[in-house]
């Protein structure tokens, strides 16, 4: 019979060079900022942020009344039992399940505008 050897196991070593196999050589270096090396100031990118800034808080403000808006529409649809409701050229569709609406104006199609602008020549 063979004798077994008792001892150390290889082990895999924990140097630079099996820390940079494990990583990956080729693996990009990442450097840090330091502090005062912002990138450069740029007139354009600077100017367009500030109207960027502006308009999008406008938006946001605008954002708020629109929702009460919108929700008291919802709770008149619901009152008056509607889902769809359509006058003119006024068009609104309540989404039940949703809890949505959608409202928009329907534009006059071109036969619809010549019969209501009154044009008798073609009818006698």
């Amino acid at each position: 019979m063979r004798k077994r050897k008792i001892g150390k196991t290889t082990r895999r070593s924990s140097g630079p060079a099996s820390r940079k196999a494990r990583l990956g050589a080729n693996r990009p270096v990442t450097r840090l900022r330091l502090p005062g090396m912002e990138d450069e100031v740029l007139e354009a990118i600077e100017r367009l942020a500030a109207v960027y800034e502006v308009l999008r808080d406008e938006r946001i403000a605008a954002n708020k009344p629109e929702k009460k808006a919108k929700q008291d529409l919802i709770v008149a649809m619901k009152m008056a039992g509607k889902q769809h409701y359509r006058r003119g050229d006024l068009d609104v569709q309540l989404t039940v399940e949703k809890e949505s609406i959608h409202v928009r104006r329907i534009k006059a199609t071109r036969k619809t505008s010549e019969a209501d602008s009154g044009d008798l020549s073609e009818t006698g």
